[in-house]
């Protein structure tokens, strides 16, 4: 594993954070779990609002611990505990040191994102917050960029499948809109929200991120 530092926006990027063993095993778990059945909208799912109580998120997702106890992704999300790992994090910033503690409350949210989809400027309920990518080689889409912005400086990440980003939750970020590729089966249809968006045949043809909340509890009740 590599890390790089963006202090100006307190975060730290994790390069091949997980094997390709462990990201194997979390991509068919996300394989089962990426249903029509499983993803609520943006208001089931506790996207972010705006001052006026717009939501800021537009796409589907699913708290895990909302459907299952035992989950390959939760427990390769939480090696950002693991001490040799936590530490090198640390070691750039000690607001980071909520990482000794593995006991405050957690969520991890799939993020499920198609055509017409994105993810407006927010701050999480949280106070760390970390990111990792999924989607099909070669990718299927454009844009998706994970974006963040301290006053007028603005730095896009752009993730890789395996890699995972750490950072504090009150820093704004955002994900750009979504394009799927021409060759995508796919159509329109309307989401929960009256928006319209492009629905890919294959669930796993989208962009698919999971974002764990480090001292924030699951808001979902258990299914």
């Amino acid at each position: 594993m590599k890390t790089i530092y963006y202090e100006q926006h307190r975060a730290v990027l994790c390069k091949e954070f997980f094997t390709k063993e462990e990201y194997d095993e979390m991509w068919l778990e996300l394989s089962n779990l990426c249903s029509d059945d499983l993803l609520v909208n943006s208001e089931k799912s506790g996207g972010a609002r705006d001052a006026r109580g717009e939501l800021l998120r537009f796409n589907r997702g699913l708290f895990i611990e909302s459907v299952m106890n035992d989950s390959s992704i939760v427990k390769y999300m939480n090696k950002v505990f693991q001490k040799e790992i936590r530490e090198e994090i640390i070691s750039y910033n000690q607001n980071f040191r909520i990482l000794e503690n593995d006991k405050y409350p957690q969520a991890n949210l799939i993020n499920h994102y198609m055509g017409g989809h994105s993810y407006n400027f927010h701050r999480d309920n949280a106070y760390l917050t970390a990111i990792t990518l999924f989607h099909k080689i070669p990718k299927p889409y454009d844009g998706g960029v994970l974006t963040f912005r301290e006053n007028n400086d603005i730095l896009e990440v752009e993730l890789e499948p395996r890699d995972l980003v750490v950072f504090g939750s009150v820093t704004d970020h955002a994900v750009s809109p979504i394009s799927l590729h021409e060759d995508v089966k796919s159509k329109m249809c309307f989401s929960d929200e009256g928006l319209i968006f492009q629905k890919a045949a294959d669930p796993m043809n989208g962009r698919i991120s999971v974002s764990k909340f480090i001292g924030q509890q699951n808001p979902n009740p258990r299914r």
